[in-house]
């Protein structure tokens, strides 16, 4: 496992990690960039990422992925999203535990964890990616956000009161869960993509949705693709593929 940089404030790890590279373009793989208060934090598209100083996690994760012609850049997401179940089971019964396409983690229908991986190419190869990190740990209250968030301490969960104590062990387990994911990429996605849809939520199940123009369907998540297209069937609309943004899950 390589070095933790730990920042008191920053406005965003995955920035702050990104201009680090710029000056070090050699920075070994999985070095971890975790702050005590990010200002800036983003979600998926420009989503804000709300987090109390010191009460959560917020980190990202330097990727140096060689993947084989089989592997797309949505199973950076897949293999995120996986780290972090395991991760959560360890606290929490695996029932409840779902990942909500494409990049949020739920406990029940509230949201505990949010995924943003940010890529850079050269030419036609994949040079790094930035796995950005929020996870919900201490805090108690949140704003108005949909869907509805939670936590380990709503949760239940008690954990060290010390910062360092719980915090940065918690990191360090994230980077080394996620990287025994990645070495799965290499010789069993077909098995990682069959345990992702296991534990995605609506996965053959009917649920809400929303589109982007207000409009609302009942339909079931039949695939998501390998390239992170999701593929609904709904009664009003037959199957349909939708690229993110393209359709909002209704908690």
């Amino acid at each position: 496992m390589e070095s933790l940089i730990h920042l008191t404030q920053i406005g965003s790890t995955n920035n702050y990690l990104r201009e680090l590279l710029t000056k070090d373009p050699e920075l070994p793989a999985y070095t971890i960039v975790d702050t005590h208060t990010q200002t800036s934090g983003r979600g998926q598209r420009g989503n804000s990422w709300e987090s109390e100083p010191g009460q959560n996690i917020s980190c990202s994760i330097l990727l140096r992925p060689e993947l084989p012609e089989s592997v797309t850049t949505f199973d950076l997401n897949r293999v995120t999203s996986l780290a972090l179940f395991t991760l959560l089971s360890r606290y929490i019964e695996p029932s409840q535990i779902r990942v909500k396409w494409p990049n949020d983690l739920l406990i029940g229908q509230r949201k505990i964890a949010g995924i943003l991986t940010e890529n850079e190419w050269l030419g036609d190869r994949l040079n790094y990616t930035i796995v950005g990190i929020g996870l919900n740990v201490k805090q108690t209250q949140f704003g108005a956000y949909h869907p509805a968030a939670t936590s380990l301490a709503l949760e239940g969960i008690a954990l060290p009161q010390g910062y360092e104590a719980w915090h940065h062990p918690m990191v360090q387990e994230i980077a080394l869960l996620l990287q025994e994911e990645m070495e799965r990429l290499t010789y069993d996605v077909k098995a990682l993509r069959e345990e992702y849809h296991q534990y995605l939520y609506g996965y053959q199940q009917e649920r809400a949705y929303q589109l982007p123009s207000g409009e609302r369907l009942l339909g079931t998540i039949l695939q998501v693709l390998p390239n992170g297209l999701l593929e609904i069937e709904s009664t009003s609309r037959g199957k349909e593929l939708f690229a993110f943004k393209e359709i909002s899950t209704l908690l």
